[in-house]
């Protein structure tokens, strides 16, 4: 099976790929179905548009044996659901970011949760671990809130390697203290991203 919106190979047949003749064409029950292909490869890059039970038929039109087809029957689900992050905050018992989602109902073929933080190009993120989608938290052992706040994404990956689309980014909040005049103390912070925050609770330590 697989899912709308997701690249698969199907592997070529040898006689396909060892075919001399220009009368090779790809079919498909799909009507809009995305095809890829690239010299040298002993595959085929589909993607389907719409769910349903789909099939892919590979035809080449041989002088001495006629037409010679090759089909791949696939059951087409939905698209992948794509993960929400909740909350990206800093963990008390480790002093780094943790990232917080809430993910009920999920089907048994979501794997995990793979977890990328932005780098330093705007939108590049880079894959940094996974957990289990039941685990509802991850913590970013490399980040240092107390130095500047990082960008978050989240992606579903399912039991056969597929990967969702990417979640909504969250950036937690970098807070920055300097003297003011006498006793005062400046508080300023960079503001939250992924979230409407409402309020803010100010606490001094003694």
């Amino acid at each position: 099976y697989g899912y709308v919106g997701i690249e698969y190979d199907v592997m070529l047949p040898q006689y396909y790929v060892d075919a001399l003749t220009s009368k090779k064409y790809i079919d498909s029950s799909d009507s809009q179905l995305f095809v890829k292909e690239q010299d040298g490869r002993n595959a085929v890059t589909v993607m389907f548009s719409t769910p349903g039970g789909h099939w892919v038929e590979l035809h080449v039109e041989d002088e001495l044996f006629g037409d010679l087809s090759y089909r791949v029957n696939i059951e087409v689900q939905d698209r992948l659901p794509v993960p929400v992050i909740s909350l990206v905050k800093v963990d008390e018992a480790t002093g780094k970011n943790m990232i917080l989602w809430q993910m009920p109902d999920l089907s048994g073929d979501i794997a995990k949760v793979n977890v990328y933080k932005e780098g330093s190009v705007y939108n590049r993120f880079d894959y940094i671990g996974s957990a289990n989608p039941s685990e509802g938290q991850f913590v970013d052992v490399h980040s240092n809130p107390k130095v500047s706040s990082n960008r978050y994404m989240l992606k579903y990956q399912t039991v056969d390697g597929c990967e969702s689309e990417g979640s909504n980014p969250h950036t937690g909040i970098h807070l920055m203290l300097n003297r003011g005049i006498g006793s005062a103390v400046n508080l300023m912070w960079s503001q939250y991203e992924g979230g409407n925050v409402e309020t803010f609770t100010i606490l001094r330590g003694k």
